[in-house]
């Protein structure tokens, strides 16, 4: 380590110039380094309010995630779905789709586990 620009506070230590990890340890060989740097110069946080308002965001939608697909569990039409074959499920659509609001009903149960599916196959910014 040459000469360090950057410094970012961490749980532990510090994030030299972006590269280096050095310990909050006197016994490190670059600790000093750091304790030098720091004499005249302020870290930089851990994380950014972007970094956090981002982490933030991806908690929420997991948890939201977390409760859709418990639902989706306890959901009976959607186990049933869930738990057909193909012709299992063209024959349950040939059988109960006779008009346009049963038509909808599975269509609700479809939007549902593709939801489900497609939130949790597809990390969503």
């Amino acid at each position: 380590m040459d000469t360090i620009t950057t410094v970012k506070l961490k749980e532990d230590g510090w994030l030299v110039n972006g590269i280096w990890n050095v310990p909050d340890d006197p016994d490190n060989r670059h600790y000093q380094l750091v304790q030098d740097w720091l004499a005249s110069n302020t870290p930089d946080p851990e994380f950014t309010q972007e970094e956090i308002d981002a982490q933030a965001a991806l908690a929420a939608l997991d948890a939201e995630i977390a409760a859709d697909t418990a639902s989706a569990k306890i959901d009976p039409d959607i186990l049933a779905l869930i738990g057909a074959r193909p012709a299992g499920i063209e024959n349950y659509i040939n059988t109960n789709v006779t008009d346009l609001a049963s038509a909808k009903e599975v269509l609700i149960i479809l939007a549902k586990v593709v939801s489900v599916l497609g939130r949790r196959a597809i990390e969503v910014d």
